[in-house]
């Protein structure tokens, strides 16, 4: 789908990039909490 787009110019690159790289942001935080929480309940 991405492709598709960026073979017919219609993705904004700007927008896309800011959304993807905000969702990678999201997501290796989520990430990092979930595995800090993982370490204490096994630490106890």
């Amino acid at each position: 789908m991405v492709f598709q787009a960026y073979r017919y110019r219609e993705i904004m690159y700007g927008r896309f990039f800011k959304m993807f790289w905000r969702l990678t942001f999201l997501l290796s935080v989520v990430m990092y909490l979930i595995l800090i929480l993982v370490s204490i309940i096994y630490a106890l």
